[in-house]
């Protein structure tokens, strides 16, 4: 019921770099010392505080969206080993972890020995409808052209698509 939904705010040190953290920690600080019974976390950089509401008797459940101490965004830095660490203490203290995807839920079996529930993203099914736009504004047609929709990072692989076009004769 809504009337048991409250929303609470945390401090927070408003830097570059340490918003995230900052707020982690005030969120599981709060929720531990809450009356909440269940501490939901979402991603493994917050997760590095899961310990502490579980410490504190509440049941921990933290989503993992992603590898994220993998992109290339954190290579190398303070940030990805913190966000690893965050990944380490959940599958050490979380009493469930969620995961988005069937890869990411193997990871953590041949990493961790850490069984994880897959609950993936979901999506409505679009309905299909030509692509009339496109054809008025650039005069393509079906089986013309490749839409490529994501961010431009390297996870997403746009280069692999860049390389498959090259190959095309087209």
């Amino acid at each position: 019921e809504m009337e048991q939904v409250r929303l609470e705010t945390v401090w927070t040190l408003d830097r570059k770099g340490l918003a995230a953290v900052t707020a982690s920690v005030s969120a599981a600080f709060r929720c531990a010392f809450s009356r909440a019974e269940v501490v939901h976390i979402h991603a493994e950089g917050p997760a590095v505080m899961c310990w502490l509401p579980k410490l504190l008797g509440k049941k921990v459940v933290v989503t993992v969206h992603g590898l994220d101490w993998q992109r290339e965004k954190w290579k190398g830095s303070f940030g990805s080993k913190y966000i690893h660490m965050g990944e380490q203490m959940a599958v050490r203290f979380a009493d469930a972890i969620i995961v988005l995807s069937k890869n990411v839920q193997k990871y953590f079996l041949d990493t961790y020995g850490r069984k994880t529930v897959m609950i993936p993203n979901g999506v409505t099914k679009p309905e299909i409808r030509e692509a009339r736009e496109i054809t008025q504004k650039y005069g393509l047609h079906k089986d013309e052209y490749i839409l490529f929709l994501g961010r431009l990072v390297p996870e997403k692989g746009v280069h692999y698509l860049i390389e498959a076009y090259k190959s095309l004769k087209t």
